[in-house]
């Protein structure tokens, strides 16, 4: 659960902006401010189950937009190549 909505945060900054602006609103409330779908619906004026179908649509939209450009998984990739360098330059400067 907690794997799924990190995946989802790091979807979100990278492809949140190709969003709808009510796609985006809902996302930014449910993950970034823990608004429960009830607590979003009464924000936006709209039913929960509006809100759960928002939010499945959105991630569906991100999940295919990582399939097809796969930048969330280029960009771990790249700080994990860049935490092995930091690394290897500490043991290097250390000797």
């Amino acid at each position: 659960m907690l794997e799924q909505r990190l995946y989802l945060s790091e979807l979100f900054d990278i492809y949140g902006p190709l969003l709808t602006d009510k796609q985006q609103k809902c996302l930014s409330m449910h993950l970034l401010e823990d608004f429960s779908m009830s607590e979003i619906g009464e924000e936006l004026a709209v039913s929960r189950q509006a809100v759960y179908d928002i939010l499945h649509r959105s991630e569906q939209i991100m999940a295919a937009y990582e399939e097809k450009l796969g930048l969330a998984k280029r960009l771990r990739l790249q700080q994990q190549e860049l935490r092995s360098e930091e690394r290897r330059v500490g043991k290097e400067c250390r000797s």
